[in-house]
């Protein structure tokens, strides 16, 4: 797999837990703090 493919999915994957812990705490994914952390 190249440097780039590797990049793209760990990025995924760290999108991916930040939004489970963050939206999981809230009890929503209606939370408009967390869509602004995560599209910043």
């Amino acid at each position: 797999m190249s440097l780039a493919l590797n990049l793209l999915a760990q990025t995924i994957v760290w999108f991916g837990l930040m939004g489970a812990i963050i939206f999981g705490a809230a009890g929503t994914i209606d939370y408009t703090g967390g869509w602004l952390y995560l599209g910043v």
